[in-house]
């Protein structure tokens, strides 16, 4: 257990070490930095992912937490910087919530580029979420899962002010109904012709609770997970900008 701007989670991962032994990486081309100081939202390091990689064309790259037995329900939460994409095909999957392979995946989380300069980050389950949250590109961003096993999934988006991204926006999706022990960070699909960078840093995850929404601040009088926040907060965020 750890404590995270007041919130008590089973998993913090903050991309300052080495990652533990809970971790998996694959990486078969130099894809992924787990300790980049170019990728920090906080502290000294995030995680980076260079899509385009040592060589062109993309690989599967992505980091895998075990979280020791299936979770049905949980949350979970992180930074992310959406980098700017200079070849996008469409879409890429930046985390996956699944079995110990992807082909049982449960829910994704996409990135899409839906056109010119336009940029948006959505769900699947047994189909895509009705919406997206419309994004700006080169921004950090938090964003929040409350995940169900054969049911609702709900992703959140907030800015660096602590308010919602397009609050009055539903993005919700059905999670398929496969073994549910691990999350993965990164991309997991079919490679396609991504080029770009996106980064991560502070991801949180809680089953023992499956506190929603998880963020990534601390609010003043101590954190109010189910509160909608519509305006700044008042406080360091500890972002680089």
């Amino acid at each position: 257990m750890a404590i995270f701007h007041g919130q008590t989670v089973d998993v913090h991962e903050d991309f300052e070490n080495a990652l533990d032994g809970s971790w998996v990486e694959t990486d078969t081309d130099n894809n992924i930095d787990v300790n980049d100081a170019a990728a920090k939202y906080a502290g000294t390091n995030g995680m980076s992912l260079d899509y385009y990689g040592d060589n062109a064309g993309v690989e599967k790259a992505h980091i895998r937490y075990n979280m020791g037995a299936e979770r049905t329900d949980l949350s979970v939460g992180w930074w992310w910087y959406s980098g700017a994409m200079s070849s996008f095909s469409g879409s890429a999957d930046i985390a996956n919530w699944a079995g110990a392979t992807t082909g049982t995946t449960n829910l994704r989380v996409y990135y899409h580029k839906a056109g010119g300069s336009t940029y948006e980050v959505d769900i699947r389950g047994t189909g895509y979420s009705a919406n997206r949250k419309a994004i700006s590109v080169n921004t950090w961003y938090w964003l929040t899962l409350d995940l169900n096993k054969n049911g609702t999934c709900t992703l959140r988006v907030y800015n660096t002010s602590g308010a919602e991204v397009d609050a009055g926006t539903s993005v919700t999706a059905t999670a398929n109904n496969g073994v549910c022990q691990y999350f993965y960070l990164g991309f997991t699909g079919t490679p396609t012709d991504e080029e770009g960078v996106i980064y991560y840093d502070d991801f949180v995850a809680d089953w023992a609770d499956a506190t929603f929404p998880l963020l990534g601040w601390t609010v003043a009088g101590g954190n109010a997970p189910t509160a909608v926040l519509s305006g700044s907060l008042a406080g360091p965020f500890g972002g680089p900008f």
